[in-house]
């Protein structure tokens, strides 16, 4: 029996880091959240802008265009696994609307709150290149923005889109994986409505309760070993919410593993070409690669997965230490135990910069435990 092993943005690769901030950016806004002051119907505020960091600036929101504002954080793993969707969609729209990416809240959990977390942003887009097609800004150091959206909203966690409608009215506030298409593609027509919102909303509903019970059947699957009825239930689960594609992407992978290698192999090197402006996907896959228990004579490719491994962090901030981290020990199983010493040693280096971060101590002592297992092994 096989013991298949799936992962997915939100589970494998959503920064430790990043869910700490967001479970703590949930419990204050619970505790603490002002009145509600801005709402659906509501002209949108301006937008306090630090930098640019890619496309045309914009400096206001012209009349009979419509805007997407999404708000994250390079320490966001969920905003990080929308990027693709939302470059996506952007190319859809490109001439008939404006996606914003706006970046908030980098100094959250760090003490300095002077540090250079525009370079930080910057360098994160420069290497994700296409992945984030779209408009990216950053906010001012003081949180203007996110105190007058995010705040004003009575919202404490991301990723999050507002959409801006031809009056220049915010129209819609979700989460960019859940519905925004089909907002946007009504507001263009001008035929988003009140009782189109509670349409949309009434269907989001209805799918949530579908998801849990097809979500069942899929752990239910993964109990059996078996990879059909993984690979199925995943596929069930994915038509109703698209945005499970890094589970579903590993699952074909184990089903081929377990069939017809050859053909795994292949569909490994296809996915790292099709998805190259996805890393949290591909590093999702090369886990999988060499996570996966084979029948007994067979090993994992360790090679097939340190060369999807590599080219995921190429897209990665220089300053990642969770994609660096995996980097070292897709090294560490393939028997690249000198390169594993020098990337986990950029890990634990990365971890004890505290200008713009403050790791958790345990996250630091991991790291630094997992550098001395590499070097006995050299």
């Amino acid at each position: 029996m096989k013991r298949i092993i799936l992962f997915s943005c939100a589970l494998g690769f959503v920064f430790m880091l990043g869910a700490t901030i967001a479970r703590a950016q949930g419990a204050a806004a619970a505790s603490t959240r002002p009145p509600v002051t801005l709402k659906v119907g509501d002209q949108a505020p301006p937008l306090a802008v630090e930098k640019w960091i890619k496309g045309q600036p914009v400096n206001s929101f012209q009349a009979g265009h419509v805007y997407i504002v999404e708000f994250w954080a390079t320490w966001c793993g969920p905003c990080r696994a929308a990027m693709p969707h939302l470059s996506e969609l952007a190319g859809k729209l490109k001439g008939k609307a404006t996606v914003i990416g706006f970046d908030v809240q980098e100094l959250i959990a760090g003490k300095n709150k002077n540090g250079d977390y525009i370079t930080k942003v910057e360098n994160f887009v420069k290497n994700l290149g296409d992945g984030m097609d779209y408009t990216v800004a950053a906010d001012v150091r003081e949180g203007t923005t996110w105190n007058t959206w995010m705040k004003a909203a009575g919202l404490g966690g991301i990723p999050a889109s507002f959409v801006i409608d031809q009056e220049g009215k915010i129209v819609w506030i979700g989460h960019p994986m859940s519905g925004l298409d089909e907002v946007v593609d009504l507001v263009l027509q001008r035929k988003f409505d009140d009782a189109a919102r509670e349409e949309i909303t009434a269907k989001r509903k209805k799918n949530f309760e579908k998801v849990k019970e097809l979500r069942a059947k899929l752990d239910e699957a993964k109990k059996s070993g078996n990879t059909a009825e993984i690979l199925a239930a995943t596929e069930a689960v994915n038509e109703v919410q698209p945005f499970m594609q890094d589970a579903l992407l590993v699952a074909k992978y184990e089903h081929l593993r377990a069939t017809d290698p050859k053909k795994a192999k292949q569909f490994a090197l296809d996915a790292a070409k099709k998805h190259a402006n996805n890393p949290l996907l591909l590093q999702s896959l090369s886990k999988a690669i060499s996570d996966t228990r084979y029948p007994q004579g067979q090993q994992p490719d360790y090679a097939l997965a340190v060369q999807i491994m590599e080219q995921a962090v190429a897209r990665c901030a220089p300053d990642d230490p969770y994609a660096y981290s995996n980097l070292a020990e897709a090294y560490f199983k393939s028997g690249k135990m000198k390169e594993a010493v020098k990337t986990q040693e950029r890990v634990v280096a990365i971890l004890a910069d505290t200008s713009l971060v403050e790791q958790k101590q345990e996250v630091k002592d991991r790291a630094a435990e997992t550098l001395e297992k590499y070097k006995k092994a050299v």
